[in-house]
């Protein structure tokens, strides 16, 4: 179960309040930069927050303690000119075939989760039905064209990083939306650098547009489906909203200079959830359904404690 079938989702709004201006998206051509922007509103892509978010979550998977198939797939984290991609550094193959030997100690109920992944390829599930031992399935995962894309798409799955945020073939569980907000506008001066000298270039000025959200606040939304209490996932993602509430984030270009941190404001943040799980009575669901209105209202201090298993909603 990532995605499908669908059992919670819920809907985070966050707020931040805005210190100093924002540089998002930055173009132009010689002594002009201009900000992302829809008319005269300020513009947050989702991609910005969702990097944003990321890089924290990645810091905080690094800190923990983890085991199993997980822990392995920590060290094989990385990116490649593909993307995200999970393979041993430096040549070797040593933790990648410690997962694959883990992974297809069961062939038949691995080949039952992939076949989930592959649904309508006819040619492909044919090829998984036919395998019939360990070695040949972990021969195929690792060797053959389709089987090292499948594998790289299944191991996105069990890594929370990825299933939180997705990778290519993957859809995150997290969905951000973009930001636009009203903002007034200034421009901040700038000079040239040059490059040997590491000195600034005389007669090289420029102006870079900076934006500034009207009562110095600015609203994430963002759907969150399928991330369940206590698990690795939800503990992830409540650590990294406590860990922004503390220390806040920072969005755009320029942060050395300043720009772009952001403090969230917990008193105007909150998370309602719908649960249309295999446990919650169908009265329930069929409220749940009718209208987001009628999905449970959690503070963020509540919505913490939930994500973490420690209260049901």
């Amino acid at each position: 179960m990532h995605l499908n079938p669908l059992q919670i989702r819920a809907l985070g709004r966050f707020t931040f309040r805005c210190h100093s201006g924002l540089q998002i998206g930055v173009r132009g051509e010689g002594t002009q930069r201009f900000a992302l922007r829809v008319g005269e509103n300020l513009l947050i892509p989702s991609t910005s927050w969702k990097g944003a978010f990321r890089s924290v979550s990645e810091k905080i998977i690094g800190s923990m303690d983890l085991s199993g198939v997980v822990a392995l797939l920590r060290e094989l984290y990385g990116e490649d000119e593909d993307g995200v991609a999970f393979k041993d550094r430096n040549g070797g193959t040593g933790t990648f075939d410690r997962v694959l030997d883990q992974l297809t100690a069961n062939p038949g109920q691995l080949i039952r989760e992939l076949e989930r992944l592959v649904v309508g390829n006819e040619e492909l599930m044919s090829r998984l039905r036919g395998i019939r031992e360990s070695n040949e399935l972990k021969r195929f995962l690792k060797e053959e064209r389709e089987g090292k894309s499948l594998t790289q798409r299944y191991l996105g799955l069990l890594y929370p990083i990825t299933s939180l945020y997705g990778s290519p073939g993957l859809a995150g569980k997290l969905r951000f939306l973009d930001t636009v907000a009203k903002a007034v506008t200034h421009w901040r001066p700038g000079v040239g650098i040059n490059r040997s000298t590491m000195r600034s270039e005389e007669g090289v000025i420029y102006g870079t547009e900076v934006l500034v959200p009207l009562g110095q606040k600015i609203t994430l939304s963002m759907l969150i489906d399928n991330v369940l209490p206590a698990t690795t996932e939800a503990g992830i993602l409540a650590s990294t909203i406590e860990l922004i509430k503390s220390e806040g984030i920072r969005i755009g270009s320029s942060k050395s200079r300043g720009l772009g941190n952001l403090e969230l404001v917990e008193e105007e943040s909150w998370i309602k959830v719908m649960d249309i799980s295999d446990k919650v009575d169908a009265d329930v669901k069929i409220r749940y359904v009718t209208s987001p209105r009628n999905w449970t209202h959690l503070s963020l201090k509540e919505a913490l404690t939930w994500l973490e298993g420690g209260d049901d909603i």
